[in-house]
């Protein structure tokens, strides 16, 4: 059988811990990619959902704020340790969000663009896929 797990029932797996894990539906479509990026300093997962159409804005943005205060550490292979407050930031003119970690390449950043949203776990994995992206 074919029975691909959607991007939705994905985050409600990974991030149970985030209360708003149930909204997902309401601004992806169920595909997505999976990603690992990988460096000198770990292995870093990464995830590209379409965002619906039918999204409305504002909830969405609300959505990604309760994201940031979620439990970012549930996104990592291993602990990113702690992270410093999330920050307002740019890859190739896009704007993104993105926080620290203090375990070195550590980094929780998501930016949207062209309908999608990408989330990484460090920000040479986010080059990575913005490139492969065409972003």
């Amino acid at each position: 059988r074919n029975n691909l797990i959607t991007f939705p029932a994905f985050i409600n797996a990974l991030a149970p811990n985030f209360p708003e894990a149930g909204m997902t539906a309401n601004f992806f479509g169920n595909d997505f990619t999976a990603y690992v990026y990988k460096d000198e300093n770990g292995v870093w997962p990464g995830y590209v959902a379409k965002i619906n159409a039918a999204a409305n804005e504002s909830d969405l943005a609300t959505w990604l704020s309760n994201l940031e205060k979620a439990d970012l550490s549930e996104f990592f292979v291993t602990s990113p340790g702690t992270f410093e407050a999330f920050k307002d930031g740019s890859l190739n003119s896009i704007p993104d969000r993105y926080a620290v970690g203090t375990n070195k390449g550590a980094s929780f950043g998501y930016g949207t663009a062209n309908g999608q949203l990408i989330i990484a776990t460090s920000y040479n994995g986010m080059k990575e896929a913005f490139r492969l992206l065409g972003l």
